[in-house]
């Protein structure tokens, strides 16, 4: 898939500063658990619906597949190939403080073809900052205050590796689901209470939604994790349900540890996965954490 793309050319002079993210994504979406994930959200005839009372629509709900077979394997990350067709890939220009606190988002092109009659094709957008530290233009520090003991950009341009690595993975699923069924609602997955397939994922792997402190996609402070859903009551996707009590409305937030970082990039990281499989993606939560109390929590995609 990136091959085709501008951003990973061999030829630019800031290809070994990508390239990690590129290897990093396609190890995240290659991985066996991802791919029962994938492998169930795709077969549609397996989905289960919801027999909500008072429903304004169908909803549906899925089970990850346990043990893919070799054929499935080799059709789902074909079709994780073909998305070279059927997706692009941009830069989004921040205008407003929401789209410093916006990593990425993946917009249907409901007038392109997807991968199947029923889909269409989409675009991957990334954060203007995230890809000029990237690109070396600017660095972390840049974006950060006056602050003790300051900002590392050894430590920023890790964690931004990171990040673009997972936000990548996120915008895929997406992609993924639209080539295949276009505009429709997103099934939920088991009992998870929001139907959003690329935060469902991550809480999946990593225990918990990872993001930004401060919300800055530049993440200049470190990075913190929270249960997903967790607080979140209202958000602003179109297509979204969600089912179940509402939670209060507080959030606790962690610090992720740096140290837990490095280890993606190593291949004995992927080793163990092949041994431990998920357990080895969660994060470690430190004993002590930061709640706040929200009047009303939302979270953009």
């Amino acid at each position: 898939m990136w091959e085709a793309q501008e951003l990973a050319s061999r030829s630019l002079p800031y290809w070994d500063t990508l390239r990690p993210v590129w290897q990093l994504t396609t190890l995240m979406l290659e991985e066996k658990v991802m791919s029962g994930f994938l492998c169930g959200m795709l077969d549609r005839k397996s989905h289960h619906e919801i027999r909500a009372p008072f429903a304004a629509r169908k909803s549906y709900w899925f089970e990850g597949k346990q043990n893919p077979t070799q054929e499935e394997l080799w059709d789902l990350w074909d079709t994780i190939w073909r998305l070279k067709e059927v997706v692009k890939f941009g830069v989004f220009e921040n205008k407003t403080d929401t789209d410093r606190a916006l990593s990425g988002a993946s917009v249907p092109a409901k007038s392109s073809p997807g991968l199947k009659s029923s889909g269409c094709g989409s675009k991957i957008l990334i954060n203007e900052d995230t890809l000029s530290i990237l690109c070396s233009k600017t660095k972390p520090s840049d974006y950060s205050t006056t602050w003790i003991p300051g900002t590392d950009d050894a430590s920023g341009l890790l964690r931004l590796r990171f990040q673009l690595a997972t936000t990548l993975v996120h915008e895929i699923i997406h992609s993924l689901w639209y080539a295949h069924f276009g505009c429709s609602i997103e099934p939920f997955y088991r009992d998870h209470r929001f139907s959003e397939l690329g935060w469902t994922r991550e809480a999946m792997l990593y225990g918990g939604a990872i993001g930004p402190i401060s919300y800055r996609v530049t993440i200049p402070y470190g990075l913190q994790i929270q249960d997903w859903p967790g607080q979140t009551r209202v958000v602003s996707y179109p297509h979204l349900l969600h089912y179940g009590a509402q939670p209060t409305k507080g959030a606790e937030f962690f610090p992720v540890p740096m140290d837990w970082l490095p280890k993606f990039f190593t291949q004995g990281f992927w080793d163990e996965v092949q041994r431990y499989g998920r357990a080895a993606f969660t994060c470690p939560r430190p004993p002590r954490s930061v709640r706040i109390v929200l009047k009303q929590a939302s979270r953009t995609k």
